[in-house]
């Protein structure tokens, strides 16, 4: 695939809506890109080191997705649409095969999916915070027919860095006030 065959399949993630805000019926919901263009702001915004790389890895770290789909981690097992185990195994071979004239890509991809550097553990806390600052949004503005709890109850426990825990507790913060 040469280059401006592999950002015209990048593009199409344009068009692949946010699977969790589809199963909660919010209005019009994100795409996956909108979501990693805030987070790639975040990111931009706080790493201190390595940003180049911080930002790299908030781009790509969906953009198999433009191949699998997304798929929705669901705070009860069954409701979960594959294992976590087949989600990682098919995630695998759309990056292999998505990135395959894009080594640089996919070593940042890689990164982030081992998520062992301090770069990659702030991008999955961030990941998480952008979903959650989401869901407090979409309840602002009453865009979300039901209630987005769940996505804190899938994102919360798997915070692994201060910032992301002090980013994530303002969010959760605002969102509870909202429901008193």
């Amino acid at each position: 695939m040469n280059s401006l065959d592999f950002f015209s399949e990048a593009g199409k993630l344009k068009e692949v809506p946010r699977t969790g805000w589809r199963i909660y019926n919010v209005a019009s919901p994100e795409t996956v890109s909108g979501h990693s263009y805030r987070l790639a702001l975040m990111a931009l915004h706080y790493c201190r080191q390595n940003t180049l790389r911080c930002v790299g890895m908030a781009l790509v770290h969906d953009l198999p997705e433009v191949i699998t789909g997304d798929i929705a981690v669901r705070n009860k097992k069954e409701d979960q649409r594959v294992t976590d185990g087949e989600k990682k195994a098919l995630e695998r071979k759309a990056a292999e095969k998505l990135f395959a004239s894009q080594p640089e890509m996919l070593s940042l991809w890689e990164e982030y999916v081992e998520n062992k550097t301090p770069e990659s553990k702030l991008i999955h806390d961030l990941d998480k915070v952008e979903m959650v600052l989401q869901a407090l949004e979409y309840t602002e503005q009453g865009r979300a027919p039901e209630d987005l709890e769940e996505f804190f109850q899938t994102s919360g426990p798997r915070i692994q860095t201060a910032k992301g825990r002090e980013l994530w507790d303002e969010v959760r913060r605002r969102f509870l006030a909202l429901r008193k």
